[in-house]
């Protein structure tokens, strides 16, 4: 039979797709983890991980177990509770912040069902943009937030890679653009191009991404939010480019069409972002949210890497640390805004 240390153990492994940052995160160290795993293993009779390109990954077992795993982990945390006669149970919140974009199309999607199995614990959802975001769950003020991009040196944060992104170009449904199938930047040189605010990761990206052409459109108009920027399109103000999940958030009418954008960095993260903590165990039903999160977003077919961040004067980058080009021009962009 299984026991509850191994079972923490496991569900550290299982959400990080790491032994080594399992270990971090139940303060073991990873021989530790290692020897839990595979006494886990020889109780249910079936592997729980392997191994695909260097990556770890839950096998179908794995994955059965992982939700299990986590009611027995609550159920137990709760009947503590009630044995010490404590209000910590029932006390337990839960709060999430991101831009609006991301809140409607990856938070609220998971909300329901997880108020369904963890019915005691109260949900705030807060919505703002991406450097609020950052600070709010640096000065712990929310549990979890999401962004576009990745946060760039912030130690007292935690920065996970859950899925990506992709530009598109939004252009009126009458334009001659529309009825493409994909367009370069040098198709719309000729409109009148659409943005964001400045400081948002949204308004970063677009300049990194028209800077280095001589020919490319200028800003303008501007909108400071996403459903306005697409209205001021849909009106016949001009085009815009926006993630594929911003526009998709803004429930865009007939007026409107999203085209596939050549050329322009497809890599674009969608991020996790937590208080690091290592010094400490994330609560239970914290981190049920984020496993939750990564079983829901399509796309993840892979592991997904995580990375601590350091402070610094940048904002956020659009691309994985090895990746060039657009991110980088992107984090000296995002910074000049801030």
């Amino acid at each position: 039979m299984f026991q509850l240390r191994q079972l923490r153990t496991f569900v550290a492994a299982a959400e990080t797709l790491s032994f080594t940052r399992a270990a971090e995160r139940v303060h073991l160290t990873q021989p530790s983890v290692t020897e839990q795993i595979r006494a886990l293993e020889d109780a249910v009779g079936r592997p729980l991980f392997a191994r695909h390109r260097n990556a770890l990954a839950l096998t179908d077992a794995g994955g059965k177990l992982l939700t299990r795993a986590r009611d027995l982990l609550a159920m137990a945390d709760d009947t503590l509770h009630a044995v010490k006669g404590d209000a910590a149970a029932t006390a337990a919140s839960l709060t999430l912040v991101a831009p609006e974009t991301l809140t409607l199309t990856v938070f609220t999607p998971v909300m329901a069902d997880y108020a369904q199995r963890y019915p005691d614990v109260s949900l705030t959802l807060l919505t703002r943009n991406s450097a609020d975001t950052l600070s709010t769950v640096k000065d712990g003020s929310a549990d979890l937030g999401l962004l576009h991009g990745l946060p760039a040196h912030a130690p007292s944060l935690t920065s996970e890679v859950l899925s990506h992104d992709e530009p598109v170009l939004v252009v009126p449904s009458g334009s001659p653009l529309s009825g493409r199938q994909s367009v370069s930047v040098r198709d719309f040189a000729e409109e009148r191009l659409g943005a964001t605010a400045p400081g948002c990761t949204y308004r970063a990206y677009l300049e990194a991404l028209v800077q280095p052409g001589r020919d490319m459109p200028g800003i303008s108009f501007e909108a400071e939010s996403v459903r306005g920027l697409i209205g001021m399109v849909a009106a016949g103000l001009g085009v815009c480019v926006l993630p594929r999940l911003a526009f998709r958030s803004a429930l865009p009418g007939p007026g409107v069409r999203a085209v596939r954008l050549d050329g322009a960095m497809r890599n674009l993260p969608v991020c996790l972002v937590r208080p690091a903590g290592t010094h400490r165990r994330e609560p239970l039903h914290v981190s049920a949210f984020a496993g939750m999160l990564r079983e829901r977003i399509p796309g993840l077919d892979q592991a997904m890497p995580t990375v601590d961040v350091q402070d610094g004067p940048r904002g956020v980058a659009v691309t994985q640390q090895e990746d060039h080009g657009v991110g980088d021009v992107l984090g000296r962009a995002d910074a000049a805004h801030k």
